[in-house]
């Protein structure tokens, strides 16, 4: 599974399953380059330090 954050067009986060690992959550930057990656173990948990880290709101992801 594979979820994404699109703000004015451009991506700026995705959560990625790794099965058996966890959740990675990924930001980018306004070029597009990652700049943070972080593990968690629930896709709950991405969506939280998503939302306190960067001001993502947890309803404002899309399946990719």
């Amino acid at each position: 599974m594979k979820i994404q954050y699109i703000e004015k067009e451009k991506l700026k986060a995705t959560i990625e399953e790794d099965i058996g690992i966890g959740f990675y959550l990924y930001i980018y930057d306004e070029k597009g380059n990652c700049i943070a990656d972080h593990l968690q173990d629930s896709l709950d948990i991405a969506k939280s330090q998503a939302e306190e880290e960067y001001c993502i709101p947890q309803n404002s992801w899309t399946l990719c």
